[in-house]
């Protein structure tokens, strides 16, 4: 962590780690880094809401129908959410006479 920490203060870039690995070891490895990355979340995400769901089914003492619904609501539930939120913001920021788009200035 500490020359993770050195590096991105001597190079700054929002690249992450893929930008780092790139930096010191090339472009395969950096391209390999940015699709491990890129691949996790689409694996990642059902796994840990499947353990999340599998955790407090365990602890009410639910059965298998509970946990694969509770699955279901920690992966789409926040998804819903952010869209919501967006399409709130759009049009609570909208002004009169204002154009139907954001202005890029």
């Amino acid at each position: 962590m500490f020359l993770d920490g050195k590096q991105q203060n001597k190079f700054p870039n929002a690249g992450g780690v893929s930008y780092f690995v790139t930096l010191t070891f090339g472009q395969k490895a950096g391209a390999l880094v940015g699709w491990f990355f890129l691949l996790s979340v689409p694996i990642g995400a059902p796994v840990a809401a499947l353990t999340g769901a599998g955790y407090m089914t365990a602890a009410m003492g639910w059965g298998e129908g509970a946990r694969i619904g509770i699955k279901y609501s920690i992966k789409f539930f926040p998804m819903h959410e952010v869209g919501n939120g967006i399409t709130l913001k759009i049009r609570h920021t909208k002004e009169e006479g204002s154009p139907p788009y954001p202005s890029l200035g």
